[in-house]
Formats: C-alpha cells, sequence, structure tokens
C-alpha cells in the first residue's frame, strides 16, 4: 500500500540550489517531492548529486529506494510534475519573463489551493505575479541560504498581495525541517 504524504512538492528546476532543496525537502518525513527540469540530463545530474547531499555518498540505491517508495518522482513534463502538488517551489534562472511565464503556467496546470513558493533571490513576488491570475495572492519568496541542504534558513518575503495565512505556512513548513544529518528515510 503507497504511503500518502500530505506535502506533495512540485520542484521546478534543479540546478545547485534545486538539488540542494530537494536533499533538504527529504528529510521531512511526510513529503514527497516530484522534480522537473527542462534539463535531458536532470536525471542523470540526480543521481550522480543527490546521494552526496543525503549524506550517502557510497550508496547506490538511495535514490532506486526513495522513486521506489514515491518520495522521489521523476517529471518529464511541468504538468506531470504539478500533478497533486500542494506546495509548488520554483528555482528557475533569475529572469523576469521567465518567472511570470513559468507562473501563469504554473496556474493554469496545478490546483487552485497549491501554495507557490519562489526560491528567487533578487526578482520580488509582486514582479513574478505580474499578469498571471490567481497567483499574487497566494506566491511568496522563500529564498534559502546557501547550501540549503546544510543551512536550512529561509529568508520569508511576501508580496504586498501575498495572503497571511501563505506566509505562515511556509515558515511552518520550514521551521519542521530536520537539521543536518537527520536520516532521509524512504516509507513503504
Amino acid at each position: 500500500m503507497a504511503t500518502e504524504y500530505p506535502h506533495r512538492i512540485a520542484l521546478l528546476g534543479l540546478g545547485t540550489i534545486g538539488l540542494s532543496m530537494l536533499a533538504m525537502h527529504l528529510r521531512r518525513p511526510d513529503t514527497s517531492i516530484t522534480v522537473y527540469d527542462p534539463r535531458p540530463d536532470y536525471e542523470s545530474q540526480i543521481r550522480s548529486t543527490l546521494p552526496s547531499l543525503l549524506d550517502c555518498p557510497e550508496s547506490t540505491t538511495i535514490i532506486g529506494e526513495l522513486i521506489r517508495t514515491s518520495r522521489l518522482k521523476l517529471a518529464t513534463s511541468l504538468s506531470v510534475a504539478l500533478e497533486n502538488a500542494t506546495i509548488v517551489q520554483e528555482q528557475s534562472p533569475e529572469k523576469t519573463a521567465s518567472k511570470q511565464a513559468l507562473w501563469k503556467e504554473v496556474a493554469s496546470l496545478s490546483s487552485p489551493h497549491a501554495h507557490l513558493w519562489s526560491s528567487s533571490s533578487g526578482i520580488p513576488a509582486s514582479a513574478q505575479a505580474a499578469g498571471c491570475e490567481g497567483v499574487a495572492e497566494r506566491l511568496v519568496i522563500a529564498h534559502p541560504f546557501n547550501p540549503p541542504h546544510l543551512m536550512p534558513l529561509i529568508e520569508v518575503v511576501p508580496g504586498p498581495e501575498t495572503k497571511a495565512e501563505e506566509v505562515e505556512f511556509v515558515k511552518k513548513y520550514f521551521s519542521e525541517v530536520p537539521g543536518p544529518g537527520a536520516a532521509v528515510g524512504a516509507a513503504g
């Protein structure tokens, strides 16, 4: 029987920060993560890098075990990544037009109740949400200190239209992430 995870994250973008955020999210046993990046090599990047970020650099099975137990899913498209997501977190390039286009697509493909987080370091939530129906009230900047898997500190910056409950949710979620060295288990 598959485990039901209350937090189902669609993690969009798997560069250095995205991979480190993935490792940090996996320390929460109540969270499953579906990852998506348009780069064709992103799966090999996960398989070669993630074990060391999870403090199991010698493990050849941790990724397979996380996938087998549905803690980690590798999506082949944005629409697949967003299926059933309760949280959408993006780590796309720092370009306003690119983020706006992504949020428009996310808004059209995801639940209208999904929490929306951006790891942006310099583009405000209001600029990212401009022209994106239904995004401004849900979007929160959740900018990590670097690297997130070692330093799980998040700068939380709402936009002027962000609902207060969105800010409280993101603060509560990250306050409950176990610190570095916590076991990353694969439930099943």
